[in-house]
């Protein structure tokens, strides 16, 4: 079986592979059932492996209380929603695009809206905002924590960041 995962190494990199994957491979979207769980399974045992590097190689990638099922969870729920952009910023999923059709699915997949950002996203649940007296742009956000994003059509748009 291919190794879907082989060149990411950081979370960073395999939640972007992940959705990527997602997008070409989920059942919804005409994929393969037998290649989409596969793709879930080394996914699971690649997000568990590098999560618990990061909390004993001291690197600067902050571990994470979320779980690989979390992400999944939310990916599937995002993947069947036409006209919306996802964008992947270190462990947050910003959501733009025609989101007023599918706000009661976004909500229901745990996402929340950003008024000053008029934007959606989803952050892991131990990952707290940080209130500062200034809003943080989007364009902060990416160079800060880097950008994947990757439009309905399944293709990343855009890298704006090599790890």
């Amino acid at each position: 079986m291919k190794n879907f995962f082989k060149d990411c190494t950081t979370l960073d990199q395999l939640k972007a592979e992940y959705r990527r994957l997602a997008k070409k491979h989920h059942p919804d979207v005409g994929g393969d059932t037998e290649t989409m769980k596969e793709i879930n399974r080394q996914y699971e045992a690649a997000f568990d492996r590098m999560n618990r590097r990061t909390a004993t190689d001291g690197s600067s990638e902050q571990q994470t209380g979320e779980t690989a099922a979390d992400f999944i969870r939310v990916i599937d729920a995002l993947i069947r929603l036409k006209g919306i952009t996802v964008e992947l910023c270190g462990s947050w999923i910003w959501i733009s695009g025609d989101t007023r059709p599918v706000k009661d699915r976004l909500k229901e997949a745990g996402c929340r809206w950003a008024s000053k950002k008029s934007m959606w996203y989803w952050r892991p649940a131990d990952q707290t905002p940080v209130h500062r007296h200034r809003v943080a742009s989007m364009d902060h956000i990416r160079s800060k924590y880097g950008s994947r994003i990757i439009s309905g059509t399944g293709k990343r748009d855009c890298d704006l960041r090599t790890a």
